[in-house]
């Protein structure tokens, strides 16, 4: 499984699934501000958020970008 770490954090991780591909922003994605609505999975979620692509279904590279820009952010501060 690909994990991005910096600082010793993960920023985010990325796993392959029979179904569906996740992108789960682990450490802090309840914090991050989603303004492109990509989360669609862990909402509920007091640390985490993640974005889960099925077949056929895609993110834009920018957009995703996006959020890892702030998670990198997020962890200098």
């Amino acid at each position: 499984m690909p994990t991005f770490i910096e600082n010793k954090k993960i920023l985010f991780a990325m796993s392959a699934f029979q179904k569906h591909t996740k992108f789960n922003f682990i450490y802090n994605g309840a914090v991050l501000s989603d303004t492109n609505k990509l989360f669609n999975n862990g909402l509920e979620s007091k640390k985490s958020r993640a974005i889960d692509l099925r077949e056929g279904e895609s993110v834009q590279k920018e957009k995703l970008i996006e959020l890892v820009k702030q998670v990198s952010k997020y962890l200098h501060i």
